[in-house]
């Protein structure tokens, strides 16, 4: 199963956390992909909510620092840049984006 997932239903983006294994730290992969969904659900004149979850007992424990793909710190700016383009899309539409916590 894949590990972040994806869903748009009446209005509302739903994006899901899915390693509760590894308590849900982002890897690159995944960061990159959340970068690209921002872009679409700014694109995106259906959607006025974004809610962003987690499967397992945690919401996220950040960065999986353990490689695989790189580390999404200060030289490749992906967290930061993931983080605020998704912030940059709840404003421009005046839609909530809201994180639920497990």
């Amino acid at each position: 199963m894949a590990d972040t997932l994806f869903d748009v239903k009446d209005g509302i983006a739903i994006v899901t956390l899915n390693r509760p294994e590894k308590l849900n730290s982002l890897t690159m992969v995944q960061l990159e992909e959340l970068s690209q969904k921002a872009n679409e659900f700014e694109q995106d004149d259906a959607v006025r909510a974004i809610i962003i979850t987690a499967t397992g007992k945690g919401f996220s424990t950040g960065a999986d620092l353990s490689g695989g793909g790189g580390r999404p710190d200060m030289t490749t700016g992906m967290g930061i840049c993931c983080k605020i383009k998704m912030a940059k899309v709840a404003k421009q539409k005046s839609i909530k984006l809201q994180l639920e916590i497990p």
